[in-house]
């Protein structure tokens, strides 16, 4: 009687959530549930975020305020030693 009833009656498929959960298991699915994300981040920051490209050969205007300053420093102090 039970092998009619289970001929008639087959038993139900595995759910989806049993196929998901044993590939949860594997070792490269951990990892890929911790890179995916940071690299889809990382692309979507390098993408939208503003770069501000300098020519490693030319100076920025930056560097000759700078340099100025230095100069500026110097005689400033000579001076000031020069008047002591």
């Amino acid at each position: 009687m039970s092998e009619i009833g289970f001929i008639s009656h087959p038993p139900p498929e595995p759910d989806f959530w049993i196929y998901f959960a044993k590939y949860l298991r594997n070792t490269w699915v951990q990892w890929a549930i911790v890179f995916v994300p940071f690299i889809l981040f990382v692309l979507y920051l390098k993408l939208t975020m503003p770069s501000f490209h300098m020519n490693e050969k030319e100076h920025s205007d930056e560097q000759f305020k700078f340099r100025d300053m230095k100069g500026i420093r110097k005689r400033r102090n000579t001076m000031s030693n020069n008047s002591l």
